[in-house]
């Protein structure tokens, strides 16, 4: 089998996708998107455990064709998380596992996915977080005058809940999620030597990284939150 093949690179893995599957209620049948699919790790364990009707898309061309040889039967396409070649109201369920702190503009993303989710459809989104985002509890304008859910290029949970709200999307799950990252960190450490060579070994084989954004990596600042939106 492929290194490739069964990679996961966010912060607590499969086993937290299914967590969050269970929690937005999927069913059988469901028609699942992943946007930054990777290998389709995810799509897999939520075909196996849910018999969900799994489609993924991924900016790299080179993971979506190794992903597509292995899983053939599956909807897999290079594409962007600005423009996803899906027609409105296509999913009932949208996931996005440590993506959003790896975009320039992951707002524009947000309501790109809200696009193509169905009414009543699930928002699933876990990645890098703020701990404590202070007074900040409304999304701001960057310094560039868009509308910006992150803080230090990491996600601030309240500014997300506030966007998607304003955006037709009820929170229904968020939790804090530090000891996925400290295991992610401390797992690394024990594999790789270090969290630094397992972002290059991760890099290397997929061409980005759950870690690949300008961020601090303040250990009293950064956490993994994960958050279920459903759209009204």
């Amino acid at each position: 089998m492929n290194s490739l093949d069964l990679l996961s690179l966010h912060p607590g893995g499969t086993a937290l996708t299914l967590y969050a599957a269970r929690a937005a209620g999927l069913s059988p049948g469901d028609e699942i998107l992943d946007i930054g699919c990777g290998t389709a790790s995810s799509l897999r364990v939520l075909k196996e455990e849910f018999g969900i009707v799994p489609h993924g898309i991924d900016i790299s061309a080179d993971v979506i064709r190794h992903a597509s040889e292995m899983l053939p039967e599956m909807d897999l396409r290079c594409g962007s998380a600005y423009d996803l070649p899906y027609p409105d109201d296509s999913f009932d369920a949208v996931l996005s596992e440590c993506v959003l702190t790896l975009l320039e503009d992951p707002c524009a993303a947000l309501l790109e996915s809200l696009r193509v989710l169905k009414t009543g459809g699930i928002l699933i989104l876990s990645g890098l977080s703020v701990r404590s985002s202070g007074n900040s509890t409304d999304a701001s304008l960057s310094h560039t005058g868009t509308t910006t859910i992150l803080e230090n290029n990491l996600i601030c949970p309240s500014a997300l809940c506030t966007f998607l709200a304003e955006n037709g999307a009820e929170l229904v799950l968020s939790e804090d999620r530090r000891h996925d990252l400290t295991d992610y960190v401390i797992e690394s450490i024990m594999e790789y030597g270090s969290l630094e060579a397992r972002i290059k070994s991760e890099t290397e084989k997929t061409g980005t990284s759950v870690f690949d954004c300008d961020c601090r990596y303040d250990s009293h600042n950064i956490t993994y939150y994960l958050q279920i939106f459903r759209k009204n």
